[in-house]
Protein backbone atom coordinates (compact mmCIF):
# COMPACT_ATOMS: atom_id res chain seq x y z
CA UNK A 1 0.00 0.00 0.00
CA UNK A 2 1.24 3.72 -0.49
CA UNK A 3 0.27 6.46 1.19
CA UNK A 4 -0.98 9.62 0.14
CA UNK A 5 -1.43 13.02 1.40
CA UNK A 6 -4.08 15.19 0.40
CA UNK A 7 -1.54 17.73 -0.35
CA UNK A 8 0.58 15.28 -2.50
CA UNK A 9 -2.52 15.32 -4.57
CA UNK A 10 -2.77 18.80 -4.98
CA UNK A 11 -6.34 18.23 -3.59
CA UNK A 12 -7.68 21.20 -1.95
CA UNK A 13 -10.70 18.87 -0.26
CA UNK A 14 -11.74 15.04 0.63
CA UNK A 15 -9.92 12.73 2.92
CA UNK A 16 -6.79 13.89 4.41
CA UNK A 17 -4.87 10.20 3.25
CA UNK A 18 -5.41 8.55 0.19
CA UNK A 19 -4.13 5.04 -0.54
CA UNK A 20 -3.36 2.70 -3.26
CA UNK A 21 -3.36 -0.67 -2.87
CA UNK A 22 -1.92 -2.75 -5.24
CA UNK A 23 -2.87 -6.61 -5.81
CA UNK A 24 -1.62 -9.47 -8.13
CA UNK A 25 1.78 -8.07 -8.29
CA UNK A 26 5.18 -10.20 -8.24
CA UNK A 27 6.08 -10.38 -4.59
CA UNK A 28 10.10 -11.27 -5.40
CA UNK A 29 9.67 -7.42 -6.82
CA UNK A 30 8.16 -5.93 -4.26
CA UNK A 31 9.65 -7.28 -0.88
CA UNK A 32 12.25 -4.83 -1.43
CA UNK A 33 10.01 -1.93 -0.44
CA UNK A 34 10.07 -1.21 2.85
CA UNK A 35 7.50 0.31 5.54
CA UNK A 36 7.48 4.09 5.34
CA UNK A 37 10.08 4.55 2.24
CA UNK A 38 9.19 7.03 0.01
CA UNK A 39 8.63 6.14 -3.73
CA UNK A 40 8.95 8.49 -6.82
CA UNK A 41 6.30 9.20 -8.69
CA UNK A 42 6.46 6.98 -12.23
CA UNK A 43 8.72 4.93 -10.05
CA UNK A 44 8.26 1.11 -11.09
CA UNK A 45 6.91 -1.19 -8.13
CA UNK A 46 6.85 -4.88 -9.85
CA UNK A 47 6.02 -6.77 -12.32
CA UNK A 48 2.11 -7.99 -12.94
CA UNK A 49 1.54 -11.44 -11.69
CA UNK A 50 -0.89 -14.06 -11.66
CA UNK A 51 -3.75 -13.89 -9.10
CA UNK A 52 -1.82 -15.96 -5.83
CA UNK A 53 0.25 -17.36 -8.54
CA UNK A 54 -2.20 -19.52 -9.74
CA UNK A 55 -1.61 -20.48 -13.46
CA UNK A 56 -4.56 -20.92 -14.19
CA UNK A 57 -5.10 -16.87 -14.30
CA UNK A 58 -3.62 -14.40 -16.81
CA UNK A 59 -1.65 -11.53 -14.93
CA UNK A 60 -3.51 -8.79 -13.92
CA UNK A 61 -3.27 -5.81 -11.22
CA UNK A 62 -5.83 -5.07 -9.14
CA UNK A 63 -6.07 -1.61 -7.98
CA UNK A 64 -8.17 -0.04 -4.95
CA UNK A 65 -7.65 3.85 -3.71
CA UNK A 66 -8.87 4.45 0.04
CA UNK A 67 -9.70 7.29 1.34
CA UNK A 68 -9.01 7.34 4.94
CA UNK A 69 -9.94 9.64 7.95
CA UNK A 70 -7.50 8.43 10.47
CA UNK A 71 -4.46 6.44 8.78
CA UNK A 72 -3.36 5.42 12.88
CA UNK A 73 -6.42 3.64 13.01
CA UNK A 74 -5.33 0.17 11.09
CA UNK A 75 -5.47 -3.05 12.13
CA UNK A 76 -4.28 -6.32 10.68
CA UNK A 77 -5.31 -9.84 10.54
CA UNK A 78 -4.81 -13.23 8.62
CA UNK A 79 -7.83 -14.79 6.34
CA UNK A 80 -8.46 -18.63 6.51
CA UNK A 81 -5.61 -18.89 3.50
CA UNK A 82 -2.99 -16.90 5.63
CA UNK A 83 -3.42 -13.97 3.66
CA UNK A 84 -2.75 -10.76 5.16
CA UNK A 85 -6.24 -7.88 5.21
CA UNK A 86 -6.35 -4.65 6.66
CA UNK A 87 -9.43 -2.90 8.71
CA UNK A 88 -9.74 0.90 9.39
CA UNK A 89 -13.31 1.84 10.35
CA UNK A 90 -12.35 5.37 8.83
CA UNK A 91 -11.69 4.12 4.99
CA UNK A 92 -13.88 4.17 2.17
CA UNK A 93 -13.52 2.65 -0.93
CA UNK A 94 -13.40 4.83 -3.79
CA UNK A 95 -13.51 4.87 -7.84
CA UNK A 96 -9.18 5.34 -8.67
CA UNK A 97 -10.60 6.69 -12.35
CA UNK A 98 -12.21 10.04 -10.04
CA UNK A 99 -8.44 10.48 -8.69
CA UNK A 100 -7.32 9.65 -12.32
CA UNK A 101 -9.87 12.47 -14.47
CA UNK A 102 -9.86 15.66 -11.16
CA UNK A 103 -8.23 17.33 -13.55
CA UNK A 104 -10.67 17.12 -16.60
CA UNK A 105 -13.72 16.05 -15.40
CA UNK A 106 -15.83 13.44 -17.65
CA UNK A 107 -17.50 14.49 -20.78
CA UNK A 108 -21.43 14.21 -21.51
CA UNK A 109 -20.75 11.16 -22.52
CA UNK A 110 -19.45 9.63 -19.59
CA UNK A 111 -16.06 9.50 -21.00
CA UNK A 112 -12.98 10.65 -18.79
CA UNK A 113 -9.68 11.49 -19.74
CA UNK A 114 -6.70 10.02 -18.17
CA UNK A 115 -3.62 11.86 -18.05
CA UNK A 116 -0.43 8.82 -18.86
CA UNK A 117 2.81 9.31 -16.75
CA UNK A 118 5.01 10.85 -18.42
CA UNK A 119 8.76 10.63 -17.25
CA UNK A 120 10.43 13.78 -16.71
CA UNK A 121 6.98 15.78 -17.09
CA UNK A 122 5.98 18.28 -14.23
CA UNK A 123 3.08 16.72 -12.34
CA UNK A 124 3.23 19.66 -9.31
CA UNK A 125 -0.05 21.01 -9.86
CA UNK A 126 -2.17 18.14 -11.45
CA UNK A 127 -5.03 16.98 -8.90
CA UNK A 128 -4.55 13.17 -8.26
CA UNK A 129 -3.40 10.55 -9.60
CA UNK A 130 -1.52 10.12 -13.06
CA UNK A 131 -2.13 6.91 -15.05
CA UNK A 132 0.30 4.57 -13.07
CA UNK A 133 1.04 2.10 -16.19
CA UNK A 134 3.13 3.11 -18.99
CA UNK A 135 1.25 4.18 -22.63
CA UNK A 136 3.17 1.85 -24.94
CA UNK A 137 2.20 1.23 -28.29
CA UNK A 138 0.04 -1.99 -28.83
CA UNK A 139 0.40 -5.07 -31.20
CA UNK A 140 -2.73 -7.00 -32.52
CA UNK A 141 -2.44 -10.34 -30.66
CA UNK A 142 -4.37 -13.49 -30.40
CA UNK A 143 -6.15 -15.58 -27.45
CA UNK A 144 -4.79 -19.05 -27.08
CA UNK A 145 -3.74 -21.50 -24.22
CA UNK A 146 -1.71 -19.48 -21.63
CA UNK A 147 1.09 -22.08 -20.45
Amino acid sequence: MIRHTREELNLREGAPFYYSEFDHLKYADVRRFKEGQQIARGEKLADVYRPGGNRNYLPEVHWEVWEVGDDTDFSWSTNKFGGEYWINESARLIDPLYLLYRHTPPGEDGKARIAPFIAGAKYDHFPGFTYILPCLPTRQSTIGTVS
